[in-house]
């Protein structure tokens, strides 16, 4: 399967968004893609953390931007159901 297209995708979020906001999402198939692109932002993250830690020659500032980028993620992760508490600087945009 291909991936969505920037318009499709927003397109899609938005009309998850629209089921949730009017509890019409009861077999959670607005909640799921909703959390998925929310979770990917923050994988994406590490990815281009570990890129610059790897190009870099594994400098200690790669290193430590790699490792708050890997615990970012991991709250995401954390607890299933429940929104993670994140600062607002911490959000990735």
């Amino acid at each position: 399967m291909s991936r969505p297209a920037p318009e499709e995708l927003k397109t899609a979020l938005q009309r998850a968004a629209w089921l949730r906001e009017h509890n019409q999402d009861e077999y959670f198939l607005a909640k799921s893609p909703m959390s998925h692109d929310y979770r990917l932002k923050f994988l994406e993250h590490v990815l281009q953390a570990a890129k610059i830690y790897l190009h870099s020659g594994n400098g200690a500032r790669g290193h430590s931007e790699l490792l708050r980028a890997i615990a970012k993620a991991e709250q995401t992760e954390a607890c299933p159901g429940v929104e993670p508490h994140l600062e607002n600087h911490d959000v990735i945009l």
